[in-house]
């Protein structure tokens, strides 16, 4: 698939609306979107799989992109547009739009995934099956592969524009993909070996039916998340192969051949897993692969790695949680995308104190409070030094080394002495007035705590040092 060329500003604006969680339960807006690719004849979960980061931009084609531009251009709630400067002409050309317009699909797309012949695995929430690569092709072009990023290969950062604009890329070599879909073309490829994992999430039911007599498997896919049958596709290992395959299947129509010439296919392992499971899975299978150690590691579900993730995810009714939306998986991505902290620094952190991550009951008490430290602290800082700010945490960053990517190491020390809620805001302006000294922030400037390579206890022991 070609790489479509997409201007920054619009890039920025989808990038807002996508971010805004008020739009991501907006059933009335998803559904007219939804609408709005069905009757261009295209796969209509496009918009919802957006929304929940299960696409990603570099799989939009240009007429899918237009659709999508439109959808929200023509979106209106009592009579009132309300993206009305998404109009495709400030984006595309009238050409382009005219040939959005009359697109029309090579292939057939599919709803739902039938596949004979399936043997369950004895023991796991597991099938396994052989799937030709020609219906690889039209499940992915059906828009019903998806990858995750949280249990696949770390993402490409493809700069657009000038102002810094970063999106997420799947992970993608074009010289092995070309290698495959040759061999595929040909009939020359020895079949290997496809997973996709179908999560398992809380009070949720997939819909996922499997007949033992006839030995098949009915998967049908369900994106609403309002119901309980969220059913998703996703795809732990093999999106090289399964990229592959669609590039065999458009060769086959570039030449005026039929698709159907490929005999070719893989082995499909099919899983039900939660999320850390089929994180711990991908962890497994790549531990000696050729990817960024420190990116596995991630994978690696462990005491601290649970903490933590619960500490990132802890919600409290009127209670902001700094962490939210602001912890990504590597150096890179914090950078590129402007974040706070990525989850090494954090599981570094909790490692550097006597914090019991094995205690559930101690770790109830012990993640509000740091939480809350945490957050109360910046928005003091901010609430100082900062009140007539548009963006606080971005003037603390760019003023003060306070929001420093490794400085949470020196947080979680602090916190771990605050024995209850109670103490926080004491320790809050204990903490205030001990930074607030031109050697303290002579010695931060001087740590280099935004820097990738970092030691974990030296920052540690400082901030234990600090009072």
């Amino acid at each position: 698939m070609e790489k479509v060329e997409i201007k920054e500003e619009l890039v920025e604006k989808l990038k807002n609306i996508f971010e805004d969680k008020r739009y991501f339960n907006d059933i009335k807006l998803i559904n007219s979107l939804s609408n709005s690719f069905v009757e261009n004849k295209m796969p209509r979960d496009i918009p919802n799989k957006l929304f929940m980061e299960l696409m990603t931009w570099e799989q939009l084609t240009e007429a899918e992109l237009i659709t999508l531009v439109q959808g929200f251009y023509d979106y209106e709630v009592d009579d009132k547009k309300i993206f009305p400067d998404l109009m495709p002409q400030n984006f595309f050309s009238d050409v382009k739009i005219i040939d959005a317009q009359e697109y029309m699909p090579n292939t057939e797309y599919v709803s739902e995934l039938v596949f004979e012949n399936v043997e369950k695995i004895e023991g796991h929430n597991a099938y396994r099956c052989f799937v030709r690569a020609t219906d690889i092709a039209i499940i992915k072009k059906s828009e019903i592969f998806s990858y995750e990023f949280e249990t696949q290969r770390p993402a490409r950062l493809r700069k657009i524009g000038t102002k810094n604009t970063y999106v997420k890329e799947t992970f993608l070599d074009m010289k092995s993909v070309k290698k495959i879909s040759n061999l595929l073309y040909n009939n020359k490829y020895l079949p290997d070996q496809i997973t996709m994992n179908i999560p398992k999430l809380k009070g949720n039911t997939p819909d996922v039916s499997y007949n033992k007599d006839t030995k098949v498997l009915t998967i049908v896919p369900h994106y609403d998340t309002t119901k309980n049958n969220i059913t998703r596709c996703n795809i732990t290992d093999g999106w090289h192969r399964i990229n592959a395959s669609e590039d065999a299947y458009d060769e086959k129509i570039k030449n005026g051949k039929d698709p159907k010439e490929i005999t070719d296919g893989f082995n499909l392992l099919i899983t039900i897993m939660t999320k850390e499971q089929a994180k711990e899975h991908f962890g497994r299978i790549n531990s000696y692969n050729e990817i960024d150690k420190e990116y596995v590691n991630t994978f690696n579900v462990n005491n601290e790695s649970k903490f933590i993730n619960n500490l990132v995810n802890y919600s409290e009714t009127n209670e902001k949680n700094i962490f939210d939306d602001n912890v990504l998986k590597t150096y890179e991505e914090v950078k590129a995308f402007n974040k706070l902290t990525y989850y090494k620094v954090l599981e570094d952190a909790v490692k550097e104190t006597d914090i019991d991550t094995t205690n559930v009951l101690a770790e109830m008490d012990t993640i509000p409070i740091i939480v809350k430290f945490i957050t109360k602290f910046i928005d003091y800082v901010g609430e100082l030094y900062f009140k007539n700010s548009n963006d606080v945490y971005g003037d603390i960053k760019k003023y003060t080394n306070l929001l420093d990517i490794n400085i949470f190491i020196g947080y979680f020390k602090i916190a771990e002495r605050i024995e209850s809620e109670n103490e926080i805001y004491k320790y809050i302006r204990l903490l205030e007035k001990a930074l607030n000294n031109d050697n303290v922030k002579n010695d931060l400037k001087e740590m280099g705590l935004n820097n990738k390579n970092y030691s974990a206890k030296k920052i540690s022991d400082y901030f234990n040092e600090l009072f």
